[in-house]
């Protein structure tokens, strides 16, 4: 397992990084040491003041290094700021699956109410020595921007707004009372992703994003197998992967069977559902059921959606 942490100016990561080494005895790369280690070798003229050159310089070796520790089967921690918005393209599917992320952030309301704190803890667990040039504005603008890039491409943002320790603690809970192994501790159980396999990978990407609200990366395409994907992020940080490959299977899809039924999505409220249904009916996709109250209380409807399969619109 490598837990990929990055994230914006003073938003916790080194904090967050330094935590998990403590708990879970992880392997710990910063790539702010690799960043100083290359520079002050002299093995780049670049300075800690270009930004944008550092991530495409570092983030090929960062990359390498995640891979390399993959097939060595080896946990590690790669925490900094030097990763791209894009980063998935680089890795294929059995690796992603060895990977979590964490993107840090600070929202601007917690950042107006808690500037002196922030200021004031930004060398807990490194020497900033000259931290004068950090200005409200100026890490508002930083954290606005990886906020912004990381969800554009389809990304979970863990936003800080409130509680900040509570924030950390929850992205490293300790090891079960029975000591469970640090490897079973840091996969937290989560639902991280659902995946679907559709014949035009296209359609299907529009379909979530024109008819759910659904933010889609920039997709990733495997030139050797064809295989082709889109990873698309909705309101609460669901994600959804959406995938092509040449001669995958496409069986007839009953009504009634066996495995997933449905994925069902929260439009808010009931007038919403049925906006949203009203919409896909008159588009041309059919309803198989609502909108209606069931009897277990939840208001709904079901359609048949892109390709075949069932979307449940829910409040």
């Amino acid at each position: 397992m490598v837990i990929l942490i990055t994230g914006a100016s003073h938003s916790g990561k080194t904090v967050l990084a330094q935590k998990m080494l403590e708990r879970y005895k992880y392997t710990y790369l910063s790539v702010d040491h690799l960043k100083m280690g290359l520079i002050r070798s002299g093995n780049t003229e670049l300075t800690p003041m270009d930004d944008d050159k550092l991530t495409d310089y570092l983030w090929p070796i960062v990359r390498e290094m995640v891979k390399t520790a993959i097939e060595n089967k080896q946990n590690m921690i790669v925490e900094g700021c030097y990763v791209p918005f894009d980063w998935r393209k680089d890795f294929e599917e059995e690796y992603l699956s060895e990977i979590r992320f964490i993107c840090l952030a600070l929202s601007d309301t917690y950042i107006d109410s808690h500037f002196d704190a922030i200021t004031s803890h930004a060398s807990d667990v490194e020497d900033r020595m000259d931290d004068s040039d950090c200005t409200k504005e100026w890490l508002m603008e930083c954290n606005r921007e990886f906020i912004e890039g990381f969800r554009n491409a389809g990304e979970e943002v863990t936003l800080i707004e409130s509680d900040y320790e509570k924030t950390i603690e929850d992205l490293c809970p300790d090891q079960d009372a029975k000591g469970g192994s640090a490897e079973l501790v840091c996969d937290v159980p989560f639902m991280e992703h659902v995946a679907l396999f559709v014949n035009d990978v296209e359609k299907g990407r529009d379909f979530f994003v024109k008819y759910l609200g659904g933010v889609s990366n920039s997709g990733y395409h495997n030139k050797n197998t064809g295989f082709r994907s889109y990873f698309i992020t909705f309101g609460n940080g669901a994600r959804l992967e959406v995938m092509s490959k040449p001669g995958v299977l496409d069986p007839s899809k009953e009504q009634e069977r066996t495995g997933y039924e449905h994925i069902a999505f929260s439009v808010g409220s009931k007038e919403r559902v049925d906006e949203v249904t009203k919409i896909l009916m008159e588009d041309g996709y059919e309803v198989l059921r609502g909108p209606r109250t069931t009897g277990d209380g939840y208001y709904e409807s079901c359609i048949v959606g892109i390709e075949g399969n069932h979307i449940e619109i829910t409040v």
